[in-house]
């Protein structure tokens, strides 16, 4: 734990006798500092915003009692926060000698001999992005063939955040560049007013739910059926162009989590008519007819009502309640563009309540009914509960 390492003898607890140690690293960033480790590649891992500085002034105690029990002084040479501070590591208590992961590569293989005969050179990456620029293997080729005089092509599935790419390459050619494009389309205005929940829960997406149940009354069960094959073809293109184009869009990450808790969320009223529920029938289908009606009757009295009852009770009692607020409020989870609508799933979880609460009630009518030997067949049922 970093509050003890000032307790440990480090130096004494590592071999004498290590051999040469070369690493080949293929970004030049420092530990710490604007480019360093954490502000580079903690976004990455999960690090929010706020708790840069915290993870900042942590690596930075680590590099005090690391430097000064070894006598290196190395957390801002070049490649000190490769891979979240690896380098940092090998050259205090290895003592390695970093090197240039292209240079190695491109000095072994005579690179600069062979792009020398010829006219145009052509490189890629997946994202082209700022991490691009700290020494990564398309930018030395870049640099190369400009030292050469050669025009340089970059083919690429994104490019993000990256100014001045074009020092670097003379062509950029991006098959997934969606990131800015609302300015360009809707205007700045417009495109600041797209940015705040409050306006787009009130103008886009409440007026969009409405009409969704007007189109849901006509088509019902049909809905569902698209909404799979959307969630299909959904996660399909986020495994192509996370896969081969090594870019992520937050936006349909959430876009298919709303989908699926949309497609679980209102098909589960459906179900539970159809009895389409994963059931432990290991007892249940050894049950005769009354009791089993028995048990559907008790489980519905017991479990399903009282649960859909304290989910809409506990979360809109008040207007501070755990369901109302977030839909009054227009919260959101994250900021910025996308699908960040804390709102939207909790209107999804009251419309999930509300129609469990209505199929509860009428399942366990019905299996009342049977139970008092009332002739009513399942056929009956289900086509009074769809209609």
């Amino acid at each position: 734990m970093i509050h003890r390492l000032d307790n440990v003898p480090i130096a004494s607890l590592l071999p004498h006798d290590l051999p040469e140690i070369i690493v080949a690293c293929d970004v030049d960033n420092p530990l710490l500092g604007k480019n360093g480790a954490t502000r580079i590649y903690g976004g990455q891992k999960g690090i929010t915003e706020k708790d840069m500085e915290r993870q900042e002034s942590r690596l930075l105690r680590f590099a005090d009692i690391v430097e000064s029990e070894m006598g290196n002084a190395c957390r801002y040479d070049p490649g000190a926060g490769a891979a979240g501070g690896l380098g940092f590591g090998l050259m205090c208590f290895c003592d390695a000698e970093l090197q240039s992961g292209f240079n190695l590569v491109a000095e072994s293989i005579g690179l600069e001999e062979i792009m020398a005969s010829y006219d145009l050179v052509i490189t890629g990456e997946g994202c082209i992005d700022p991490q691009s620029l700290m020494g990564k293997a398309p930018c030395g080729i870049a640099k190369m063939a400009k030292r050469l005089g050669k025009p340089v092509v970059a083919i690429c599935g994104s490019v993000k955040g990256v100014e001045g790419v074009e020092d670097d390459f003379d062509i950029v050619i991006s098959f997934l560049r969606v990131e800015d494009f609302l300015e360009p389309m809707f205007g700045d205005v417009m495109a600041v007013e797209l940015g705040r929940s409050v306006f787009r829960g009130s103008y886009i997406h409440y007026p969009l739910v409405i009409i969704s149940f007007f189109i849901a009354y006509f088509v019902r069960g049909l809905g569902f059926t698209w909404l799979t094959l959307l969630v299909v073809i959904a996660e399909f293109q986020i495994v192509i162009s996370r896969f081969v184009y090594s870019y992520e869009q937050a936006f349909m990450g959430d876009l298919v989590r709303m989908w699926y808790a949309a497609l679980f969320l209102f098909a589960s009223s459906y179900a539970l008519v159809n009895e389409g529920h994963v059931r432990v029938d290991v007892l249940y289908s050894r049950f005769k007819d009354r009791a089993k009606a028995y048990s559907n009757a008790v489980g519905c009295l017991l479990l399903g009502i009282p649960l859909c009852w304290i989910i809409l009770m506990t979360g809109m009692w008040g207007k501070g309640s755990s369901l109302n607020s977030p839909l009054l409020s227009f919260e959101v989870y994250q900021q910025g563009f996308g699908m960040y609508t804390k709102y939207l799933m909790v209107g999804f979880l009251i419309v999930f309540a509300v129609c469990m609460l209505v199929q509860f009630t009428g399942y366990f009518l019905y299996n009342v009914a049977q139970l008092l030997g009332e002739e009513v067949s399942n056929e009956k049922y289900l086509q009074s509960n769809k209609s």
